[in-house]
């Protein structure tokens, strides 16, 4: 736990081998592993496969544990990074950078969201690196061009609705499948905090799909149809639309008294009688909506996260190419357009309000830009 702390330490900022000893001695421990990083990024691609542990585990229970070497590993990196600057080697901190974001979008070629989602926590490690480079002002035109190449070259991550797409969408469909089948589903995993509450409540879903109401042809084309309804709405451009369109799918997927309807649906399972007024499609509905809400992926809030993320990475660009501009005229500009085409095709433009971003010079010579 002590040690933790100091690597979180060492990610705040410059720090000498004196300040942090212990975490200098894990850095240097740790070099061939580095080495070894640093010949992957040179690939273009990255491949994890889900690797079963037992032959009926489902899809959704497969584990990861290659995600929590390579963010520790970017941790490393990032702390080498800034232990760098400390000294004097202020090239290395931005090549530690260019790494980070290259290694958090290979990262992001992982095959489900989680993945996805540290590969972007990758690729945020390098935002205290150019910070560091960014206040000190001491980039030169060709180190920002140099960071600039990469930049435009690696991007920021944008593999969230592909991970939902593919992934996520065919662990929900394998899920019910397998209920249908009468197979293992590991849904207790989504159902509270475990336990064996959670697996006597999975059980009973379980039995429910296996219900003779049940069509299970009908439930997958609701599940895909569903998929696609998330997938349409997170390419909507317009953010407050795009919020509103969230709003009112969670309205339609949310199970009200679930409890109970879990209960009533556990109990036409157990009677085989459908209640007066029912239909087998509608038992249908409203068990893939239980099912449904508990494992699909919040998009909404993943797809903040990228969105967040992607910009954060362009005020970090535009002030380094700002520090560029400096070194090659002695002043900073009256305005982003003086980037172009040096730096940039065309002006940064904020993704939140897909106007400029906000760019002044103040009266002590300092600079803002931000979204």
């Amino acid at each position: 736990g002590q040690f933790e702390a100091m690597v979180d330490e060492a990610m705040q900022g410059p720090w000498t081998e004196k300040e942090l000893p212990h975490v200098y001695a894990w850095m240097q421990a740790n070099a061939t592993v580095i080495d070894q990083i640093f010949k992957a990024l040179e690939r273009p691609h990255y491949f994890a496969p889900l690797v079963r542990t037992a032959d009926d585990e489902s899809l959704s229970a497969i584990l990861l544990p290659q995600l929590g070497f390579l963010r520790e590993t970017s941790r490393l990196i990032a702390a080498r990074g800034l232990h760098a600057f400390a000294n004097g080697d202020p090239e290395k901190t931005l090549a530690d950078a260019i790494r980070l974001q290259k290694f958090g979008k290979l990262v992001s070629q992982e095959p489900t969201l989680i993945g996805v989602l540290v590969g972007i926590s990758i690729q945020n490690m390098q935002r205290e690196l150019i910070e560091t480079l960014v206040e000190a002002g001491e980039l030169s035109q060709q180190d920002a061009l140099l960071y600039l190449d990469s930049y435009k070259q690696v991007g920021a991550v944008d593999a969230i609705d592909r991970a939902i797409n593919e992934t996520e969408r065919s662990m929900t469909l394998d899920t019910i499948q397998r209920a249908w089948a009468g197979s293992r589903t590991d849904l207790n995993l989504f159902i509270g905090q475990g336990g064996e509450d959670a697996r006597r409540a999975a059980k009973r879903m379980d039995a429910v799909v296996r219900s003779r109401f049940f069509d299970i042809n009908h439930s997958l084309r609701s599940v895909n149809n569903r998929y696609d309804e998330l997938l349409s709405i997170s390419v909507i451009e317009d953010i407050d639309q795009r919020k509103k369109s969230y709003e009112a799918f969670n309205e339609v997927a949310a199970v009200p008294d679930g409890g109970k309807r879990i209960a009533k649906l556990i109990g036409i399972s157990a009677t085989g009688t459908l209640p007066e007024g029912w239909t087998a499609e509608r038992y249908t509905d409203e068990v893939t909506a239980v099912y449904t809400l508990l494992l699909m992926a919040d998009a909404e809030s993943a797809g903040r996260t990228q969105r967040r993320t992607q910009t954060r990475q362009l005020v970090q660009a535009t002030a380094i190419a700002l520090l560029g501009y400096r070194d090659k005229h002695g002043e900073l500009p009256e305005s982003l357009d003086a980037l172009v085409p040096t730096y940039f095709d065309a002006v940064p433009i904020d993704f939140a309000t897909d106007k400029p971003l906000v760019y002044r010079v103040k009266d002590d010579g300092s600079a803002l830009v931000y979204s």
